[in-house]
């Protein structure tokens, strides 16, 4: 409730950015390759809200386990109603500041929200808007990729739904999963999902695209539609032709309820009228085409009240004739034919823009050819001046370089010879001082060696004259009277 009265544009700052929504009913073959391109997104403030639809294959099981990787993940489950009551669940459940309907055999490119929700919040939409590539299961490829009108992509953004007049319920598909909505836009004006089998998200989608007055187009294909799986949508409108017919008789009465149908009238019998058509000429049961031309007539009768397709140029020519002769005849043949000869002369006039497409491009692949040839010729010159160039600077170089060496090797020999000189110069002089000092050395030695001998000669005298004494005191001993004794003490100690 009071997420229900907080102002538009934003959801509380408790909530995530984005929640996504994904019903599941038996789809245990893509939900990996689903969930995974989800969880990989490169905006990370999301929560996905699985609403498990009552399935009977193994997708309660994959549910569980990508719930235990992943906390953002819930899993919510209910009896099997629908698509449209699954999302109405989910929605219920939701806390994001955005909605997004992901279905769970389809897959989103890492960057699909994050490009969505900047240009949502850049422009301050309420309803973000991107083609998508359609996969086909049988042949395994992309085969073709939806992309928005120049006038549409150059529209200021963004518009209200009032701009694009007749094209609102048709320029962007009656498919939730390419759209981006705010919680409380919803919310505010009670948009809920059609509870139904089939066709459950065009009275949604439609009615929020003419509630709203900020849309904006993101016209980058990013998210992976899967058509051709037996048990989609396609496969399965046949066993319920009247399904798109409730589908827009939901929407007729939301949109009269809201007082806005007489304005969208010529839109509402546009939409009505392709789809059917559209719808009507896949089917192979004759009862089936019979039952949706009946009631696609009936239903464009009773609104030329309030519009006429065929005036000026809500159809164009193609479609304009088919418009007639569906009114014109009950019989559905002629309007299949009709159909067919539309197809012919589109495809008449594809294959004429092809052929044209092919001589331009071909012109442009000889200009290209051209541009390639004379820009490879101005890259040889350029070779060669540079080669030639080159050449001249290596030359030059070379020559400075032997100048410098040469240079370098003067200049070191001089070096060389001056050190060389000094070096003789230096020993020569360490020579003669060294023959002076060996000389003065060897004086020196001679010297001492004669005082060395000088030396032992004292010596020698001294030891003679020691003996010498000891004679003469030997001889005197006898003379030792006391006065005599004292002078022979006397003389000795002098002699000492």
């Amino acid at each position: 409730m009071a997420d229900s009265l907080a102002p538009e544009g934003k959801s509380g700052a408790s909530g995530p950015m984005v929640s996504i929504i994904v019903p599941v009913f038996n789809t245990a073959e893509y939900l990996d390759e689903c969930l995974g391109s989800i969880i990989a997104q490169t905006l990370r403030d999301i929560e996905i809200i699985c609403v498990d639809d009552g399935s009977t294959d193994d997708s309660p099981a994959k549910l569980a386990t990508w719930a235990a990787k992943d906390s953002r993940i819930r899993v919510l489950r209910q009896e099997n109603h629908g698509g449209g009551a699954a999302r109405n669940t989910g929605m219920d459940a939701a806390t994001g500041e955005w909605l997004f309907f992901c279905d769970s055999d389809d897959a989103c490119e890492p960057e699909m929200l994050e490009e969505m929700v900047r240009t949502g919040d850049g422009t301050d939409s309420q309803v973000v808007v991107a083609p998508r590539a359609l996969w086909d299961e049988a042949l395994r490829i992309i085969v073709s990729t939806t992309r928005f009108s120049q006038r549409i992509v150059s529209s200021a953004m963004p518009f209200p739904a009032r701009a694009l007049g007749a094209d609102i319920f048709v320029f962007s598909g009656n498919t939730a999963w390419n759209k981006l909505f705010r919680r409380t836009f919803a919310l505010k004006f009670g948009i809920r999902f059609q509870e139904s089998r089939r066709s459950n998200d065009l009275s949604f989608v439609n009615c929020a695209l003419a509630l709203s007055d900020r849309i904006s187009v993101c016209d980058k294909a990013l998210y992976k539609y899967r058509s051709g799986r037996v048990g989609g949508a396609v496969y399965s409108a046949e066993d319920n032709p009247s399904s798109l017919f409730e589908a827009f008789g939901c929407l007729r009465s939301e949109l009269a309820s809201r007082r806005l149908f007489d304005n969208f009238a010529t839109a509402f019998a546009k939409a009505l009228f392709i789809s059917s058509g559209y719808q009507m000429c896949r089917f192979r049961s004759a009862k089936s085409v019979a039952f949706c031309h009946a009631r696609l007539r009936e239903t464009l009768l009773e609104l030329r009240r309030l519009c006429d397709l065929s005036d000026g140029d809500v159809l164009n020519e193609f479609q304009k004739e088919n418009y007639r002769v569906l009114l014109e005849s009950e019989d559905p043949i002629p309007f299949l034919l009709a159909c067919w000869r539309s197809a012919t002369r589109r495809a008449s006039d594809l294959s004429l823009r092809v052929d044209n497409l092919r001589l331009a491009w071909m012109d442009e692949v000889q200009k290209r050819k051209d541009a390639i040839a004379s820009f490879r010729a101005d890259r040889e010159k350029a070779v060669a001046d540079f080669q030639l160039e080159r050449e001249k600077m290596a030359s030059s170089f070379r020559a400075e370089r032997e100048k410098v060496i040469s240079s370098f090797r003067a200049e070191r020999e001089k070096v060389v010879s001056s050190f060389r000189a000094e070096r003789e110069k230096t020993i020569s002089s360490f020579r003669a001082e060294r023959e002076i000092l060996l000389a003065k050395l060897r004086d020196a030695q001679t010297r001492l060696t004669a005082i060395e001998r000088d030396c032992h000669e004292l010596e020698n005298a001294l030891s003679r004259e020691k003996a010498n004494s000891a004679q003469i005191e030997k001889s005197l001993s006898w003379r030792m009277t006391s006065p005599f004794r004292r002078a022979a003490c006397f003389f000795e100690r002098f002699w000492r």
